[in-house]
């Protein structure tokens, strides 16, 4: 299968998110490119369960198994709209 033009999220990527991932993970950086920074923050989604909620140790758990700077990571998931914060 063909990933170099993948759609996620009705976003269409010009290259294979998982090699780009990859990459970004073995730099362990993320890019400045908000676009490209999407294809990131998406694929680093697939690692979390749809509908549950996590404790905030729990994500960054989760976010150190492939990058480590999770607060960065975590805040520019929120700021996409991808996960939200619990005001609690």
């Amino acid at each position: 299968m063909d990933n170099a033009n993948e759609t996620i999220d009705g976003i269409k990527f010009p290259f294979d998110i998982e090699v780009f991932f990859e990459r970004c993970m073995k730099n362990n950086n993320l890019p400045k490119n908000d676009f490209e920074k999407q294809a990131v923050l998406l694929r680093l989604l697939d690692y979390f369960e749809d509908g549950r909620k996590y404790g905030k140790s729990e994500v960054n758990d989760m976010i150190r198994k492939y990058f480590d700077d999770a607060a960065l990571l975590k805040r520019e998931l929120v700021n996409f709209g991808y996960i939200q914060r619990d005001p609690y």
